[in-house]
């Protein structure tokens, strides 16, 4: 069946959250994603991939067509509340809780063949190419580094890449992308990124965002919070070199 005429008649409303540029409907039981062809039929294949391996919206359809570039997902939806919602950053401690399950879902999925550090150096060079790198969303973390310019930015990672882990990575850990129930990990969206690469790749992304939303960059509301819940969340240290590159490869992407 096609994609109109499974949500023909069907209520949503829009999702806004999220900087991927697709259109996102949310349908009470189903989500529509609509976005550039070669992003979304790279996300339709990492979901089919990871049926039965995590808890991930089901493919129901996918679309495209030629000209223009554009494609469409239809998924299930995963109920639940994103790990930024109100009443989780409101109890610290139940989303940490929730962020060390979601790190142990990770680490037991079979390692996928693809590497992901590669195809988003790939990625990050079409965008410095096109000249859709903007520069003033950069970190002051990053232009306090020495990185100034995309091209100068692009070429250290090239030169400094990290070997290919043999971890599965999400590729974009933000807490939107969690969806928790109960204090427990109802599932994750947004995987177009997943792919084969090292543990940092989420960790750094994961600790950012926590750091962004406990500081009220998005609500306007800082919250008190410890830093080290989060590496205990996760039984780990934190390794800032590692995680260092992989910040800096998120912002040519």
């Amino acid at each position: 069946m096609s994609i109109k005429s499974l949500v023909e008649g069907i209520p949503y409303t829009r999702e806004s959250i999220g900087k991927s540029g697709a259109e996102v409907r949310m349908y009470p039981d189903m989500v529509l994603k609509i976005g550039r062809t070669d992003a979304l039929r790279e996300e339709s294949a990492m979901l089919t991939w990871l049926e039965g391996k995590l808890p991930v919206p089901r493919v129901l359809a996918f679309e495209s067509e030629a000209e223009p570039r554009m494609s469409a997902i239809l998924m299930t939806r995963i109920h639940g509340d994103m790990a930024c919602s109100e009443a989780l950053m409101e109890n610290p401690t139940t989303l940490m809780d929730a962020l060390g399950e979601a790190f142990d879902l990770l680490r037991h999925v079979e390692c996928p063949k693809q590497d992901a550090v590669k195809r988003d150096l790939e990625r990050a060079e079409q965008r410095v190419l096109a000249g859709e790198v903007d520069v003033s969303e950069w970190s002051t973390r990053t232009v306090s580094m020495g990185f100034t310019d995309p091209e100068r930015l692009l070429s250290w990672l090239e030169m400094n890449r990290p070997a290919t882990g043999h971890s599965f990575s999400h590729g974009d850990l933000c807490l939107p992308n969690i969806l928790v129930g109960h204090g427990h990990v109802a599932g994750f969206i947004d995987l177009g990124s997943a792919g084969a690469a090292d543990l940092w790749r989420d960790l750094a992304l994961c600790e950012r965002s926590i750091e962004d939303n406990f500081s009220g960059k998005y609500s306007g509301k800082p919250r008190p919070l410890d830093p080290g819940l989060f590496w205990d969340a996760v039984s780990m240290q934190p390794d800032r070199e590692q995680m260092d590159y992989y910040l800096l490869l998120d912002e040519l992407l």
